[in-house]
């Protein structure tokens, strides 16, 4: 009789499915081979096991308590009810046919750049909506993706590199400041680390908005890039090309983040503090991870 032996990540794959090769959105099976003690009293036993094996990986608790954050902002931890069980399985189809079948990435990119406009597109996928590129950096396979803990794994390494790169720019023991109503404010949705808030904000954005410094301008309800060319600032090149604001380079306002809007589909959009408020508001629930 042949003998089949599972790498640890193809078990733990297998050990998240109700059915061989069907992901079940609606739990999270064992993060282990055999379950461990659960640690974490603030979590299910799921999130507890998943973050065990993401800090026995490496990743840093700080990283995961934010990172469940994102999870949860993401795909719920992966439940199947919702927008997110309804993609989930067509996203991993299509990368797995990327890396499998010559040429149908090319394809994919093509068709998307006809019919979205989007240059080079990729899906993201899994529980973590994270792009399989970003993964294999951390290690993680299509499939780890599709599970909480690898998915966790992944995101908590991947926060930890963006913050790298905020801390930079942002102070790590301030929270961050927004315009609202004309007033620069204290941001009410804030970890109470600018850096950390930008590091949150750029896993949906990336980092090249908050790789910047910003200054005030003539104009209340707007700051704007300090270095902008001739001190002038278009904040709505397309819709408003006459728009134009004069910035102050002198008057450097630290920790501020501009608000910025995306469009999700079905003419929703959501910005990047909103997205910040979502993540915290989960993260408020794992207090027990340090």
């Amino acid at each position: 009789m042949k003998r089949y032996i599972l790498s640890e990540s193809q078990l733990r794959f297998l050990q998240e499915q109700s059915v061989v090769g069907a992901p079940n959105y609606g739990s999270v099976r064992d993060a282990y081979p055999k379950k461990p003690k659960k640690k974490f009293e603030c979590l299910d036993d799921n999130l507890s096991h998943a973050s065990q094996f993401a800090i026995s990986e490496g990743a840093e608790p700080f990283f995961v308590k934010y990172g469940l954050g994102i999870l949860g902002r993401e795909s719920d931890f992966g439940k199947v009810i919702g927008k997110y069980g309804t993609k989930a399985i067509p996203e991993y189809v299509m990368n797995k046919m990327s890396e499998s079948i010559p040429g149908f990435k090319e394809m994919l990119q093509w068709g998307a750049k006809i019919a979205f406009g989007k240059e080079n597109w990729v899906p993201s996928m899994g529980v973590a909506q994270m792009t399989p590129n970003i993964a294999k950096k951390y290690n993680v396979n299509l499939e780890d993706l599709m599970s909480v803990s690898g998915s966790l794994l992944a995101v908590s390494k991947h926060l930890k590199d963006l913050y790298k790169t905020t801390s930079q720019y942002y102070d790590t023991s301030e929270p961050s400041k927004i315009i609202y109503e004309g007033k620069l404010i204290t941001n009410p949705s804030s970890t109470g680390n600018a850096a950390l808030d930008s590091a949150i904000m750029s896993y949906n954005l990336g980092t090249a908005k908050f790789r910047k410094k910003y200054c005030r301008t003539n104009h209340s309800n707007f700051m704007a890039p300090c270095d902008s060319p001739n001190q002038e600032y278009r904040p709505f090149p397309n819709d408003k090309p006459n728009f134009i604001l004069k910035v102050n380079p002198k008057n450097i306002v630290t920790n501020y983040i501009p608000t910025i809007k995306t469009e999700t589909g079905d003419n929703r959009y959501i910005s990047n503090t909103g997205y910040l408020k979502e993540v915290v508001g989960y993260t408020k629930q794992f207090g027990c991870i340090k």
